[in-house]
C-alpha cells in the first residue's frame, strides 16, 4: 500500500484493534495476536456495502444451478447469498431489474486479506472476494480497444490503459463484493467516505458529489436492509453488485435489494478506480482485468481467468463444481 495511504489509514487500524472479536468471529488465539501486533496495511474498501478493510489479494466464491449457460442472476429466489462459494464466468443482469438482459464476461477475481505482512501470511484473514465483469461485444468495438491495439503486450503495463479503461463511457461494467465475514456497519461506513472521497478527486471530482454523498448515506445503519444485517454488522455472505452503465449511472444492489441509483459518471469512474486504478486493491486482478481485456477478440471464444475463485460450470448466474 503506497506510504499516503499507509499513513492516513493508522487511526482507523487502531480502531479496528480495539474491536477485537466483533470482526468476523476470527477466532480467540490469532484476535490476540492481532492487538499485540501493528498491521502491514488497511486495504481500501472495494466499494459500498460489502465493505472490508484489508490488505492483498487471492480469492474465493459461488452460486447455484438452474439457467443455463445463458446467464447469472446474481439474485436467484432459491438461493441465499452466504449459499454461494465462486464467481460464474458470464453475469447476466434480469431484464426485471434492468432495461434490457445483457451479460457481461468475468475479468478478473479477487480476495482481499487484512492482517501482519506477507511472512505471517497465516495470520491473515479474509475481508472480502470480489469479480469484474465487462460487456464483451462493448469492450470490442470500444474506443480503448482501438485506441491499444496495435500493441496490447504494452498496454497491459500502461497506466494510461487503465485510466482510459476505468473512465470509459462505451463500456459496461460490473464489480460484485462479497463479505468474507460479518463487517462492522459504523466502521464500514467511516472508512467508505474516506476512500470514496479520496478517489472521486482522483480521478477528477468534488468530494461534494450528489451522487457520491447519496450512495454514502445508503451505507447508514438505518438506512442497511435488515435482511443483510446482523445486530450491527453487514452479514458475511452479502453480495454487492455495482453496475457502472454507459451514461454516467451508477446502480448499486445488496443481494435482491437495490440501495443506490444514482448518476455521476465521476462517481462511476471512483468506484472502479479502486481496482483498475493507479493504486489498485489487487495488481494481479487489475493485471488479469487488462489481459482479459485484449482476450475479448471477436470471432473466438473468450476463456476467463483460471482461478479457484471462478465456478467451473455456470447454468444462470449460478455455478456448481463438477467433480
Amino acid at each position: 500500500m503506497p506510504a499516503e495511504e499507509e499513513q492516513q489509514q493508522r487511526p482507523f487500524r487502531r480502531k479496528l484493534h480495539g474491536l477485537g472479536k466483533r470482526v468476523g468471529n476470527l477466532g480467540g488465539g490469532v484476535v490476540r495476536r492481532f492487538r499485540k501486533r501493528p498491521c502491514s496495511s488497511v486495504a481500501e474498501l472495494a466499494g459500498p456495502v460489502q465493505p472490508s478493510v484489508g490488505t492483498s489479494g487471492r480469492e474465493e466464491s459461488r452460486f447455484d444451478l438452474l439457467s443455463s449457460l445463458r446467464g447469472f442472476n446474481p439474485f436467484p429466489a432459491t438461493q441465499t447469498a452466504s449459499a454461494l462459494s465462486c464467481f460464474p464466468a458470464r453475469f447476466c443482469q434480469q431484464a426485471s431489474i434492468y432495461p434490457a438482459q445483457t451479460c457481461q464476461e468475468l475479468m478478473a477475481v479477487g480476495t482481499r486479506l487484512w492482517g501482519p505482512g506477507a511472512a505471517q501470511s497465516l495470520l491473515r484473514v479474509k475481508i472480502y472476494e470480489f469479480a469484474i465483469f465487462m460487456d464483451g461485444q462493448q469492450a470490442r468495438q470500444s474506443k480503448v480497444k482501438n485506441k491499444y491495439a496495435n500493441n496490447t503486450a504494452k498496454a497491459v503495463g500502461d497506466a494510461n490503459f487503465y485510466r482510459d479503461l476505468r473512465s470509459s463511457k462505451d463500456i459496461e461494467m460490473s464489480l460484485m463484493v462479497r463479505a468474507s465475514r460479518n463487517l462492522p456497519i459504523k466502521l464500514l461506513h467511516a472508512e467508505y467516505e474516506k476512500i470514496l472521497k479520496r478517489r472521486i478527486q482522483r480521478v477528477g471530482g468534488v468530494v461534494q458529489d450528489t451522487a457520491l454523498l447519496q450512495l454514502l448515506d445508503c451505507f447508514r445503519e438505518e438506512n442497511i436492509p435488515p435482511s443483510i444485517k446482523e445486530g450491527d454488522s453487514v452479514k458475511k455472505g452479502t453480495l454487492l453488485v455495482f453496475r457502472k452503465e454507459g451514461n454516467g449511472r451508477l446502480r448499486a444492489r445488496a443481494n435482491d435489494h437495490e440501495l443506490a441509483d444514482v448518476s455521476s459518471t465521476k462517481l462511476c469512474q471512483a468506484v472502479f478506480d479502486l481496482y483498475l486504478g493507479d493504486q489498485p486493491v489487487s495488481r494481479k486482478a487489475k493485471r488479469i482485468a487488462g489481459e482479459s481485456f485484449f482476450k475479448l477478440d471477436a470471432g473466438q471464444q473468450y476463456e476467463p481467468p483460471q482461478d479457484a475463485l471462478v465456478c467451473p460450470v455456470v447454468v444462470g448466474n449460478a455455478c456448481m463444481a463438477v467433480a
